[in-house]
């Protein structure tokens, strides 16, 4: 029969601790790395408000893209500042090209819509040009699914 090994109370002071910190910083780095790309998406901003807004429920494989419309005209974007123009239509174009075209239409075979989901949040002080102007640039480039953020309109007694 096998003989019991006593318990020796030195052996939790011979303890190597060091694979331990190394899990716990690299979990620190790893959350430091989700908070910072969370962040990049949504800019500070005032939405306007909507009595019929509804919160997005995203489903699954659809590619989104928030875009951020600050009160003086500028598009964020990931984090990245743009000014309509070449340089904002050329990242949507690739934007669109990455996300997929949909099946050709038989009743407009030119069209070739994108993928592509966009999510305006514009400043409830922003002028409407601004965002006319980009509605205009995602057009060029064959996006169609937009959707407007809004902030819900509180309820009596909230």
């Amino acid at each position: 029969m096998a003989k019991k090994k006593k318990s020796d109370p030195d052996l939790a002071q011979d303890m190597d601790m060091t694979p331990m910190i190394d899990i716990v910083f690299l979990l620190i780095i790893f959350f430091m790395v989700v908070t910072e790309i969370s962040r990049l998406q949504v800019e500070q901003i005032q939405l306007p408000v909507a009595s019929k807004a509804v919160e997005d429920k995203p489903q699954p494989r659809e590619k989104k893209m928030v875009v951020n419309i600050l009160q003086d005209g500028v598009f964020k974007i990931g984090g990245a500042a743009f000014e309509p123009g070449p340089v904002l239509d050329s990242y949507l174009d690739r934007e669109a090209i990455a996300a997929g075209q949909e099946d050709v239409n038989p009743a407009n075979p030119e069209l070739l819509p994108s993928n592509l989901i966009l999510i305006v949040r514009a400043d409830k002080a922003c002028e409407w040009q601004h965002v006319q102007n980009f509605f205009e640039a995602a057009q060029k480039a064959g996006i169609y699914k937009i959707s407007m953020a809004a902030s819900k309109e509180p309820e009596p007694g909230e």
